[in-house]
């Protein structure tokens, strides 16, 4: 069997789909794998999104209905043993777990992808249904009247096509029943909880990227992948590996595994026995990838997927592999998976094997090429699986050491031609070195702690730094701040992500405020119109609070409260300042008195030096002020007891309260009648 790229067409649609094989039993003549398929998403979701730099809002992640496929012949429309099931963050669909249903082993398999999805997401403004047809050389999402082109994203109506494929849409749309077949209802399915993304080990190598479009040189393509990451040199593209090879980059019965034997020896490799490994089993061992890949090694995987035959009057009979390049893995919590760089795409996804989903593959079935032993023609390579590096020219070889720029990257050998990973402190400082060797720039996350590395690799440390607009501090050791620093006698705090803090901050509970230039303010700060006290520690004070002398009052809020205050049952006045008011208060044309001791205000007799006088009590009088202004220039009658109160407020007693003229009314203030103004 010859590997070439699955028609464009079909690609654009899928990512690994057709790396299975596929079967025309009806899918729907099963119970949909529900459950499987949020497992699956559950553990590969996540790590997918990652692999390719796509970011959520959040890692909750929902199945929402599902979308079948066909494929078009003359006759026609068949269905394939595939399902779509569209994942969900939030309102938006962000990748797709696509499950393949195997009729001689009543078994399904699963594969993660984020092809399609953009298409999707955008079709959803004026489709809420669809399916995937496979016309022709070109593949389409459609409600039956709107095609969109997964390849181009050209839309076409029904119209468009040939009579004869109009016919057959047409007569197939009208008697298709659409119910349950929409994104934006869970189909008739058993209701799906979130799923919740899960921690897994995840090794993942940064392979050169590549996109193939249209032509058919994946065999090519994975070729030059692999051998361009292993030599770390510039090597001939895909299309000229497989015009030499082939004679042509559009062959589409692919490239043999012969094929990619010779492109590796001619342009990568001198010639040599490579050790082919097929692999005719029903799971794809990990394992083994897991042990190539830990030594920076990635393998070419040929898989041997579909056959789809039976389809007359001129449908192209075909039958069509697809090579790709294993970069990584996810292995743990139940589930062991690889990534695969696809070139079809360029992009990477997830082989989901394991006991909730197998890939099957026919005939020759899956082979890796071993390139851990070979000899080098030109580049870099370690015979001995990584412990020792050499570099190659023309087949001479003369071992690494010291630095080494390659394709635009440095790496750094020891004396004995051992490649450097992690911290490497050299006499102008320190370096460090991902484990695939890279000097590394920028930030670097290690050991829990943020680093930055210049442009020539050194760890900056011990100054204040500036990126993207935000600042940053690192230590002595290079390390990033995070949490609280003093700096010069100021204090300053970093978030978790090391970045430094301006305004509001909360901390374990308590609030801080911090200037403009990181600074946290201590003592009385006026922010945005509102007074505020910040104690020694940079807290903002809350409740009761001393100054010097002073007692203030600051709400929940933090903000310091002026004026009339009644707080937990008693009445406290508070001057433009925050400053509580102790003793006599004028106040609004009324007089107060304030205790001395604890500021509260005073309500019925008070004895002052000059004499009795009587603060109010009640809230308020027909003829006075406020509770507990003071009573003057009037008679009152107080317990059954008339008194005259003078302008100062001084009592005096009267002794025959039945004389009192009509035109002076007598205030009874005896009742207590309210406790608050």
């Amino acid at each position: 069997m010859r590997y070439s790229n699955i028609r464009y067409g079909f690609i654009a649609s899928f990512v690994i789909v057709l790396l299975i094989l596929l079967s025309p039993l009806c899918v729907f003549a099963k119970d949909l794998p529900l459950f499987e398929v949020k497992e699956v998403a559950a553990k590969v979701i996540p790590a997918l999104l990652d692999a390719n730099g796509i970011s959520v809002e959040s890692n909750e992640f929902e199945i929402k209905g599902y979308i079948p496929e066909y494929i078009y012949s003359t006759n026609g429309l068949v269905e394939r043993s595939i399902i779509h099931f569209p994942i969900y963050s939030g309102e938006n669909i962000v990748a797709k777990i696509i499950a393949i249903y195997d009729s001689s082993r009543d078994e399904y398999s699963f594969c993660s992808s984020i092809s399609s999805v953009e298409l999707l997401n955008n079709s959803r403004q004026y489709m809420t249904k669809g399916l995937f047809i496979d016309i022709g050389d070109d593949c389409f999402y459609t409600d039956g009247n709107i095609f969109i082109s997964t390849s181009s994203g050209e839309t076409k109506g029904i119209d468009d096509f040939d009579l004869t494929c109009q016919n057959v849409l047409k007569n197939f749309f009208s008697t298709f029943n659409w119910q349950s077949i929409s994104l934006n209802n869970t189909g008739g399915m058993q209701s799906t909880n979130t799923i919740q993304g899960i921690e897994m080990q995840k090794v993942l190598l940064n392979l050169p990227r590549y996109h193939q479009g249209d032509k058919p040189v994946c065999w090519a393509a994975a070729a030059w992948t692999v051998g361009s990451y292993l030599t770390k040199s510039k090597m001939p593209s895909p299309e000229q590996i497989a015009t030499e090879i082939k004679g042509t980059i559009y062959d589409y019965n692919g490239g043999s595994v012969a094929d990619e034997i010779a492109a590796m020896n001619k342009f990568f490799y001198r010639q040599t026995n490579f050790r082919v490994d097929g692999i005719n089993v029903a799971n794809i061992p990990v394992d083994k990838f897991k042990q190539h890949i830990d030594l920076g090694f990635p393998c070419i995987v040929r898989l041997s997927p579909s056959i789809i035959d039976g389809l007359q009057d001129g449908m192209k009979l075909w039958k069509s592999g697809h090579s790709v390049a294993a970069c990584g893995y996810l292995y743990g919590n139940g589930i062991e998976s690889i990534y695969v760089q696809d070139t079809a795409f360029n992009r990477i996804n997830v082989l989901t094997p394991g006991p909730l989903g197998f890939f099957r593959y026919s005939e020759e079935g899956m082979d890796v090429l071993d390139l851990t032993s070979v000899n080098l023609l030109n580049g870099y390579q370690s015979p001995d699986g990584g412990t020792t590096w050499y570099q190659f020219v023309n087949g001479d070889a003369k071992k690494c050491i010291g630095w080494e720029g390659i394709l635009g990257q440095y790496y750094f050998f020891s004396n004995e031609s051992h490649l450097q990973r992690g911290w490497l402190h050299e006499s102008e400082g320190w370096y460090y070195l991902a484990p695939t060797g890279v000097m590394q720039k920028g930030w670097v996350f290690v050991d829990g702690k943020w680093y930055f590395l210049k442009d020539n690799g050194l760890m900056a440390y011990s100054q204040w730094f500036k990126w993207n607009g935000v600042w940053y501090y690192l230590n002595s050791d290079g390390s990033a701040q995070t949490g609280w620093k003093e700096i010069e006698g100021s204090y300053y705090f970093f978030n978790d992500s090391a970045k430094m803090q301006t305004g509001w901050v909360n901390d374990r509970g308590y609030w801080f405020y911090l200037d403009s230039s990181g600074k946290m303010l201590t003592g009385f700060q006026t922010i945005e119109g509102k007074r505020y006290y910040f104690v020694d520690n940079g807290s903002m004070a809350l409740g009761w609070f001393r100054v010097g002398y002073p007692w203030y009052y600051a709400d929940s809020n933090g903000v310091i409260q002026t004026g009339w205050q009644y707080i937990k049952g008693e009445w406290y006045y508070f001057n433009y300042t925050g400053t509580m008011h102790i003793g006599r208060l004028v106040e609004g044309g009324y007089t107060y008195y304030m205790n001395e001791s604890t500021g509260a205000m005073q309500t019925g007799w008070y004895e002052s030096l000059s004499g009795k006088k009587f603060l109010r009590t009640a809230k308020n009088t027909p003829y006075g002020g406020p509770r507990g202004s003071m009573v003057v220039n009037q008679k009152a009658r107080i317990d059954g007891v008339v008194y005259e109160f003078d302008q100062t407020g001084i009592a005096r007693k009267v002794l025959n309260p039945n004389i009192v003229p009509v035109s002076v009314p007598t205030t009874d203030l005896s009742e207590v009648t309210e406790d608050a103004a």
